[in-house]
């Protein structure tokens, strides 16, 4: 009896730290397995339907509906040790136009360079600056048919074909955005909402339509910014266009008229909430005076 309550002691004593490591054996094997099953791979998406009406009537517009159509949206991203890949467009039909409408609104790769820069190239959406629906040294591209139509806010940002550059410094860092084609709003043009012509002195739309002459140059934004004792200050500078044809040229038709951007803007806590200042200059390159009437 001894003898074997012996032997059964030193079994628990050598099986215990046998049963510890296959444990740990478990553990590992349950992580590897998981390290492999994790995809790199995520998706994510909606449906939505869109509805809008006028509250009254406009005698532009047969049809009084300014919102009807069904939209899918999707984004597929990759992430990889190297880069980032991102995928994100919308489909829909819209029922006002009578059309199906696709729209690319994500299609770029993100990576790294010299350990202090990172890269955006292709396709994408940019925003900068302090304000909420008021954009002073925001030049990007916005969808000002999308936002009075009521579609989510989301859709404000329109998307452009960019480099974006954005460099890290122990003094202040850097961002630059070039597009090669300037990408302008997409502005109201009177097809679905009608816009007052100085010109004409009245509302036009329905019927009659901007056409503007279009551009082809590149534009130039840039950032400096910097926290300093929590305190976000930024300088910002833009070479380009404007992003709504404003601007009549000699022969009568709409343009987008030249134009430099200088601003700054400052974010800080103001007891328990923040508070933010945003100045910014623009020069209309085509009427530095301001004595042309066809120029804002």
């Amino acid at each position: 009896m001894n003898n074997l309550l012996s032997i059964g002691l030193l079994l628990l004593v050598f099986t215990a730290p046998a049963q510890a490591q296959e444990d740990q054996w478990s553990d590992e094997w349950d992580m590897s397995w998981e390290e492999e099953l994790a995809s790199p791979w995520s998706q994510s998406g909606f449906v939505e339907l869109a509805l809008g009406e006028r509250i009254s009537a406009e005698s532009l517009f047969n049809d009084q509906s300014t919102l009807s159509d069904v939209r899918w949206h999707q984004a597929f991203d990759y992430a990889a040790d190297e880069y980032d890949f991102n995928f994100d467009f919308d489909l829909w039909f819209d029922d006002i136009e009578h059309s199906l409408v696709f729209d690319l609104r994500e299609l770029n790769f993100k990576f790294s360079l010299f350990g202090q820069t990172d890269v955006v190239l292709g396709r994408q959406i940019t925003t900068w600056g302090t304000g909420d629906l008021l954009f002073i040294n925001d030049m990007f591209p916005k969808d000002w048919q999308s936002f009075f139509s009521g579609r989510d806010d989301n859709y404000l940002k329109a998307p452009a074909d960019s480099l974006r550059l954005t460099s890290y410094f122990a003094a202040f860092n850097v961002d630059l955005v070039v597009t090669p084609q300037v990408e302008p709003d997409r502005f109201i043009n009177g097809q679905r909402f009608a816009l007052f012509s100085p010109w004409a002195g009245m509302p036009i739309g329905g019927t009659e339509v901007i056409n503007p002459r279009n551009v082809h140059n590149s534009e130039y934004a840039l950032r400096l910014f910097k926290n300093i004792n929590g305190k976000q200050l930024a300088l910002y500078g833009y070479r380009g266009y404007e992003k709504s044809p404003n601007g009549i040229d000699d022969t009568s038709q709409a343009y987008f008229p030249r134009k430099n951007v200088y601003g700054m803007s400052l974010q800080s806590n103001l007891g328990q909430g923040l508070y933010n200042i945003e100045l910014g200059y623009h020069q209309a390159l085509d009427d530095s005076a301001g004595l042309n009437p066809r120029v804002p």
